[in-house]
């Protein structure tokens, strides 16, 4: 007798299981067709040149699809986005070239769209990471992908000309996988895709070297091996790889610059750009530049609309709208550290990926201060190739603020409420100020 009454369970339990993974499934596909619905909106409606150095990226890839090759950075001529890293402005040539075959002056909309598929897969790597690392909370991995998709800036920079939202697959893909290996162990075929991870990253744009320590880390903490000796050779395989990778693009940065990240070369060039000595005085004390740089930063990583171009103003939200946001913030913060009281419950492997996961967070904010220590560039899209972290952590901590039978709805309320909000920002907010396409 309770043989036969297993299995009727055991087949209502599978069939349930098969059931909630369809309407996750269901449901992430929802949000990537409003996402990609409402991106496309922006990149048609918003005129060219209104996103932050859009155009000097769009001659980056007319360089490339008109000479077939690498342009080098000078500082006062040509694109002063010469020094970037090169993949993502070869990935855009197909389409542009569709884009100006279509009709000449479109190519930037083609190159736009272009960017909301990359958006697209920035969304679903940040679900697998999310589901991943919390497996049991399925519509936290879901609300995770949400956040990312329905942030107000991230939709808006997703749907214009810009190497960011390319730098966050790798990034993103590079953490999926040492979640995976922390948790399964680290065999050669997933050192293998890290490395290629890694070395993606910095293609896309210099700042994803910042992978590279991170993938270190994860190693040296992850599974024990049989001593030291495996750690050390996965260790050198996946920096072989890595350099593999992006190696000829670090030696050609130092063979024409003097360095393999061509920094020097671009402090050079914009020397002339506001410093923080600049901004500090008898006005402005350091503590309120730091105020500044804070207030700033943390506006412009929700949204703060255009470009700081001259002759173009920058669109903002409503003030009570960014209070909103801060308060939604802080409380979201409370509940992620009532999250992290609860880790000594995890299993090792969780707890060894969150330190791992944690570092990532630093390094990107540690490159996102080093640059304001050079430069006033309190611009919150910076942070973003951490985003699908810091969007875990703002869902997780939102969604423990709920009784436990009302988390998935906390969760859906949260990416709703950013999907309405990144709707109704183009045509309140945004379009009054930038006009339209002419």
């Amino acid at each position: 007798m309770p043989r036969h009454r297993k299995t009727p369970i055991s087949r209502a339990s599978l069939k349930a299981r098969a059931q909630r993974r369809s309407g996750v499934r269901g449901v992430l596909v929802f949000i990537c067709i409003a996402y990609a619905a409402i991106a496309a909106a922006y990149a048609i409606t918003i005129p060219f040149g209104q996103a932050p150095d859009e155009s000097a990226h769009l001659p980056y890839i007319t360089y490339i699809a008109d000479r077939g090759s690498l342009p080098v950075f000078r500082p006062g001529g040509g694109s002063y986005e010469f020094h970037q890293a090169p993949l993502y402005y070869l990935l855009a040539v197909p389409a542009f070239l569709i884009g100006r075959a279509i009709g000449p002056g479109r190519e930037y909309i083609a190159v736009r769209l272009f960017g909301i598929l990359l958006g697209l897969l920035a969304i679903c790597f940040t679900y697998l990471l999310a589901r991943e690392f919390c497996p049991a909370r399925p519509w936290l991995a879901l609300a995770s992908a949400g956040f990312v998709a329905f942030l107000p800036m991230h939709l808006a920079l997703s749907a214009s000309v810009t190497n960011d939202i390319a730098a966050e697959i790798p990034f993103a893909v590079g953490l999926w996988q040492m979640i995976v290996a922390m948790r399964d162990g680290w065999r050669w075929r997933r050192v293998l895709t890290v490395g290629i991870a890694c070395g993606l990253a910095v293609l896309m744009k210099s700042s994803g070297l910042a992978l590279l320590p991170v993938a270190w880390l994860a190693v040296a903490v992850g599974p024990r091996e049989s001593g030291a000796r495996p750690r050390l050779l996965r260790l050198a395989a996946l920096t072989a790889v890595t350099l593999l990778i992006c190696g000829w693009w670090l030696a050609r940065n130092w063979a024409l610059y003097g360095d393999p990240l061509a920094w020097r070369a671009f402090s050079q060039a914009f020397a002339h750009n506001p410093h923080p000595s600049d901004l500090i005085g008898p006005n402005l004390s350091a503590f309120n530049y730091v105020l500044w740089v804070i207030g700033w930063t943390f506006a412009s990583f929700w949204g703060v609309f255009g470009t700081w171009a001259k002759g173009i103003t920058p669109v903002s939200m409503p003030t009570w709208l960014y209070l909103g946001l801060a308060a939604l913030t802080a409380a979201a913060g409370v509940g992620a550290t009532l999250e992290a009281r609860d880790a000594r419950a995890w299993e090792a492997w969780r707890r060894r990926a969150a330190w791992v996961l944690g570092a990532a967070v630093l390094l990107v904010a540690a490159s996102f201060v080093r640059f304001n220590v050079a430069f006033f560039q309190a611009q919150g899209r910076y942070l973003f190739l951490a985003l699908p972290v810091v969007a875990m952590v703002v869902t997780a901590g939102w969604g423990r603020l709920f009784p436990t039978g009302l988390r998935t709805a906390g969760y859906t309320v949260l990416w709703l409420g950013m999907m309405a909000l990144s709707a109704l920002a183009l045509p309140v907010w945004v379009l009054p100020v930038v006009g339209r396409p002419g």
